[in-house]
């Protein structure tokens, strides 16, 4: 065996001889059991124990800090009082219902369309005016024969759907057409609903009184626009834009949101717009800024799973800390860890109430500690809107970025609180409306996916659009084609047609510009006599008034467009339901290809 021991350590060194330990072992415990469970149990020995344990957490580390005792805060408040819905006349804030339903809210019937009110409406609103109509009884069969449920002859919104013409006929002659009454007295304020009837003199007033009370029940019922002026939806840009505005110091500010079609909204909406300062419109805005100094205790911040700062105290496992995957790259969720595990238990919360509808600025908080020592606290995001390290959270951004020669612009630390739905119910779609772009057409197509038919059940829109089609060749008799003439093997087509719910919008230029295009909507010519309208009031912006329907190109991108219509129901802070139809805008399936081809050149089968 080899020498392995070394005689004179010293010259070895200075030598740099090799080492004599040739081989390595891992060294590692070799425990006499298997069971380690009282080892992990940390039983308490002795007092000495306790107190090194303590010292190991560090529990006996500590400086002179003191616990805030008490607050005084100083908060100045601010009520929406204006609203304007897209470049429409403002009006005053409606704070008796949601923001959400304010701005989402759609009419029943469009202008001039009253036949788009479904069977269903038109029969609940009958049967609520006759049960009115019970105050003044004996007039029950004269509003049944002026206003009855009727079927319209080759009506193609009827005739071609079988069961749409059977639930008519079976209400014909039988119930009320509660909803051309609503339209008649909707039409005009001076119409009455005993208008060209034979009503007793004596009665009149009554019925006058049950008419405002109908129209009333009919707006609690479902939450409509009193005019197109009060409807913030955009159909140019398929979004929601509005303003609102409420009182500062110094005169007012104008609160924009632009783009909304998501279905909630809150503060992250919001931006300051430095375009507008004001709204014209009258408001009283006697109490709506408010100033009020409280004094408050203030209070631990807490968590679910916070990580507990004792020893012999556990977290309940709501928050898994080990479990949160942080990139260098992810500076809020490594915030986020190290406020949870190093700095949880030194926030404290003031609380302070808030009137929904507002937006709040404290002007001062002064804090006592234990000690007695008082504190000043600023705003930890005052200072220069444009301070690329100012640390800000809940505030609203302004509309444009500032000019580099433009004043530099305080920071807005004001807190909005938007009257808006924690949650709301959310129907089925009654419509829905597919866009995306074709690029072989050079195109865009509007595919009706959903549509509402006359009954007030939804249905397939390329179902309802068979039916459509079949019924329109039946009456044209145009399933009956001529023979191919002997000797004729092709034929020249000159355009393909598509299903009856596809609607085409095509590239057009914008006036006074020889670049910018504008998408139009437009109508095959190849099957004209066989082709519907739009079903869906989504496309059927100017329709009823022969006017053009222009989409800005860009609200088509290549990931394409889908819009349901749905109803919407939600409890307000007052206890009160409300209903109301709203719009959503999706994510669509990308591109697509409708086979639209022209001038081609087809193959005939000889007729026998």
């Amino acid at each position: 065996m080899p020498k392995t021991a070394v005689e004179d350590m010293v010259k070895a060194i200075a030598k740099r001889a090799p080492a004599a330990i040739t081989m390595t072992n891992r060294i590692e415990g070799r425990p006499r059991t298997r069971d380690f469970n009282r080892s992990l149990q940390a039983e308490v020995r002795d007092a000495l124990w306790m107190l090194t344990r303590q010292w190991q957490t560090g529990e006996f580390d500590g400086d002179d800090a003191g616990s805030p005792f008490y607050s005084k805060l100083c908060v100045e408040t601010a009520k929406l009082t204006k609203y304007q819905a897209r470049d429409n006349s403002p009006m005053e804030f409606p704070i008796e219902n949601p923001l959400e339903s304010i701005v989402e809210r759609m009419p029943l019937v469009l202008e001039q369309a009253g036949h788009l009110m479904s069977l269903d409406i038109r029969l609940l609103m009958g049967r609520y005016w006759l049960k009115l109509l019970r105050a003044v009884p004996g007039y029950d069969a004269t509003f049944r024969k002026k206003y009855p449920i009727r079927r319209v002859v080759d009506e193609p919104d009827i005739q071609p759907h079988p069961e749409i013409v059977q639930a008519i006929d079976s209400f014909e002659g039988r119930s009320m057409d509660g909803g051309s009454l609503y339209l008649y007295l909707k039409a005009d304020v001076a119409h009455r609903p005993y208008d060209h009837l034979e009503v007793s003199e004596i009665d009149k007033p009554a019925i006058d009184v049950l008419a405002k009370k109908f129209l009333r029940w009919i707006e609690r019922l479902l939450l409509q626009p009193l005019s197109n002026s009060e409807s913030a939806w955009d159909q140019s840009r398929l979004e929601y834009r509005f303003r609102c505005a409420h009182p500062t110091r110094t005169g007012e500010r104008v609160l924009k949101i632009g783009e909304y079609s998501q279905g909630h909204l809150d503060w992250y909406n919001f931006n300051i717009d430095d375009e507008q300062d004001r709204l014209d419109v009258d408001v009283n805005v006697a109490d709506a800024f408010t100033r009020k100094t409280t004094t408050v205790i203030a209070g631990p911040a807490q968590f679910a799973g916070m990580p507990k700062t004792r020893w012999w105290e556990f977290e309940d496992g709501q928050t898994n800390f080990g479990d949160i995957s942080a990139s260098t790259t992810d500076l809020a969720k490594l915030l986020f860890i190290e406020f949870g595990l190093l700095y949880a238990n030194d926030w404290f919360v003031v609380p302070v109430t808030l009137p929904c509808g507002s937006v709040t600025n404290v002007r001062g908080l002064v804090v006592t500690n234990v000690f007695g020592e008082r504190f000043w606290i600023g705003a930890a995001g005052r200072g220069k809107d444009d301070d690329w390290n100012r640390w800000s959270m809940f505030t609203v951004a302004h509309d444009k970025p500032r000019d580099r020669h433009d004043v530099p612009r305080p920071a807005d630390i004001g807190l909005l609180l938007p009257p808006v739905l924690p949650q709301s119910q959310e129907s089925a779609p009654i419509e829905e409306v597919l866009m995306f772009r074709d690029e072989t057409a050079n195109m865009a197509w509007a595919i009706e996916k959903i549509v509402p038919m006359v009954d007030g059940v939804s249905k397939s829109g390329s179902e309802a659009a068979a039916e459509f089609q079949d019924w329109k060749a039946h009456q044209a008799n145009t399933d009956s084609a001529s023979p191919v003439p002997k000797g004729v093997f092709t034929k020249f087509q000159l355009m393909s047609s598509v299903p009856d719910n596809w609607h085409p919008f095509i590239p057009v230029r914008i006036s006074d510009d020889n670049r910018e295009i504008q998408l139009q909507r437009g109508k095959l010519t190849a099957n004209a006599e066989l082709r519907h309208h739009p079903r869906t009031s989504l496309l059927r912006e100017g329709l009823e008034t022969n006017q053009p329907f222009f989409l800005h190109e860009e609200e088509i991108s290549r990931a394409g467009v889908r819009l349901t219509k749905t109803y919407q129901r939600a409890r307000w802070e007052n206890g009160r339901v409300v209903m109301w139809i709203g719009i959503r805008k999706h994510v669509g399936r990308g591109e697509g290809s409708s086979g639209l081809m022209f001038d081609q050149i087809e193959n005939v089968r000889q007729s026998e």
